[in-house]
């Protein structure tokens, strides 16, 4: 969204990745992760929950629906100690009901994707939220 992230000055600072699946985890550990690591930030992917069980593990990888991804981004923002929250989804995988997917414009594909990142942001409403 070209938004710039304000850090602050102090110590290394913690960004968590909602990520789709362990393709995206693993590019955010072997290969985002050692640039920001030189900038002072550690990155964190944290897989998105497409199930919840009483018992035993939750089902992760892959998006479902928004409301597991709003779940999620919601309980990543809890994180009071984390200074920004961000994510890395396939925009063609996205769910109908996903902000802005419903009543996406014409135009290319990046002005699209600007288009739902933006309405994702402002259903989130948080300034520690930066879409990807």
């Amino acid at each position: 969204m070209g938004k710039e992230l304000a850090w602050g000055k102090t110590g290394m600072k913690r960004l968590l990745v909602l990520v789709e699946g362990q393709t995206e985890e693993t590019f955010v550990k072997e290969v985002l992760n050692d640039y920001f690591v030189s900038k002072g930030i550690f990155l964190t992917p944290v897989l998105a929950t497409t199930k919840r069980v009483r018992v035993g593990k939750n089902f992760r990888g892959g998006i479902t629906s928004y409301d597991r991804v709003q779940y999620d981004i919601q309980r990543l923002l809890g994180d009071t100690s984390v200074r920004a929250v961000t994510t890395m989804l396939d925009y063609y995988g996205l769910p109908p009901n996903f902000p802005g997917m419903d009543d996406r414009p014409g135009g290319n594909c990046y002005e699209r994707v600007v288009y739902v990142e933006r309405a994702l942001a402002n259903q989130v409403n948080d300034r520690r939220f930066y879409p990807f």
